[in-house]
């Protein structure tokens, strides 16, 4: 076998050269290397990507899911409290908005009908949403 090799090689070293472009000095046999080359580049570059793409789908699954906000925490607790005591929401809404008015010294629905604002918005204006959100939890519970 090693003869051959020898024998093969020496008759490719003296055959003339077969330029595919004209423009080009790589012969056929060096684009038939880089093809090869090319394609052994990119089947391990999409090996690596698809492992990437396994992995970050693996950290996603892993990441927390995101916080409720304040203002529909007080809402969920709201709307539990009404279903569970078989009560209107307007009438545990005004239960909590009192409450909350005597920890912070003011009628909220008073000052939001003033300005022509909903009970609610008005509060998160003033950012009491989380002393609503404190006295829900208590209230509600």
């Amino acid at each position: 076998m090693g003869q051959n090799a020898c024998d093969l090689f020496r008759m490719s070293m003296n055959k003339p050269k077969e330029v595919v472009n004209s423009d080009s000095t790589l012969t056929k046999r060096d684009m038939e290397l880089i093809a090869g080359i090319v394609t052994m580049v990119m089947q391990n570059m999409e090996t690596r990507v698809s492992t990437i793409e396994k992995r970050v789908e693996e950290r996603q699954a892993l990441l927390p899911a995101p916080e409720i906000s304040p203002r529909m925490h007080i809402n969920k607790l709201v709307r539990e409290y009404a279903n569970k005591h078989n009560e209107q929401f307007a009438d545990i809404w005004k239960l909590l908005y009192s409450e909350y008015g005597y920890r912070k010294n003011y009628n909220p629905v008073v000052r939001a009908n003033n300005r022509n604002m909903k009970t609610l918005d008005y509060i998160e204006e003033q950012d009491g949403l989380a002393v609503l959100e404190s006295v829900a939890v208590i209230i509600l519970k």
